[in-house]
């Protein structure tokens, strides 16, 4: 094993645009040996205020519901790198993940590798049809995965109740203030509400709905959207249809999986 006579840790606040949930940092070793290359780590840091940033809410009682969320999507992502090895399956290299304890009063955190050559996407750009078959092919190998291995690896198979809670009132909330701005989604949205703000219905359509159509349940990664996806670099800089990794397993769980949203 490599020793080194000193080494400098830098950190970079990365979170701009990533995510709502964490906090990123880029965590980089600089070695005293000039011929050693800096190398570099990230450091994601579960935290609530970015979301209250989004909300707007910082009311005492709705932040506790917000922090049992975040620690749950947080222990579901730890469990995930931890637990679940799917040959081929393009995540990042995870060094080290602390869950939330309900006994001790912790920090949860990942370390990962950092993804230098690889990028997400823009939301307004759509993906070529090389990329979309490049993560069916990578969906496709997650749900092999779960189709060959036994329930008894997931005691809770569905999603959290904080996260179902949770996005239940976030969903309420926003097509509240939109239909106020927007008159003329009114009609749709009261005619569309019962549907989605209904915890029942929300946790029916997005964990049990294969059961009910008589359909073997397989795993989803729960939160598939271009930050989440990262691709790979050609070497002009471009973005190439290579997936690099997929990111985020914080909602990791046996359920529906909205290909369409991708065409």
């Amino acid at each position: 094993m490599a020793s080194y006579t000193s080494f400098q840790i830098k950190t970079k606040d990365v979170s701009e645009r990533k995510g709502f949930l964490s906090k990123i940092f880029r965590i980089r070793f600089e070695f005293g040996e000039s011929d050693v290359q800096p190398y570099d780590v990230v450091a994601k840091i579960p935290i609530s205020s970015k979301l209250t940033q989004i909300t707007g809410d910082e009311n005492s009682q709705y932040d506790s519901v917000k922090d049992q969320m975040i620690m749950a999507v947080h222990n579901v992502e730890c469990e995930f790198y931890s637990c679940h090895h799917v040959e081929n399956l393009r995540i990042p290299k995870t060094f080290f993940c602390q869950k939330f304890e309900e006994t001790e009063e912790n920090q949860g955190a990942i370390i990962m590798e950092y993804q230098a050559n690889a990028v997400s996407l823009p939301l307004h750009q759509s993906y070529s049809f090389p990329q979309l078959r490049a993560l069916a092919e990578q969906i496709a190998l997650l749900q092999a995965y779960s189709l060959s291995i036994s329930l008894e690896c997931f005691p809770n198979p569905s999603l959290p109740e904080e996260i179902i809670d949770f996005y239940s009132d976030l969903l309420r909330e926003g097509c509240d203030n939109v239909s106020e701005e927007n008159s003329k989604l009114t009609e749709a949205y009261l005619r569309l509400k019962p549907l989605f703000t209904s915890k029942h219905s929300l946790k029916r359509l997005s964990c049990e709905l294969s059961e009910c159509l008589g359909i073997t349940r397989v795993l989803a990664h729960g939160d598939l959207w271009n930050n989440n996806l990262m691709w790979k670099l050609n070497e002009d800089g471009s973005c190439s249809d290579e997936l690099a990794c997929i990111l985020d397993w914080q909602t990791f769980r046996f359920g529906m999986f909205p290909l369409s949203s991708f065409l």
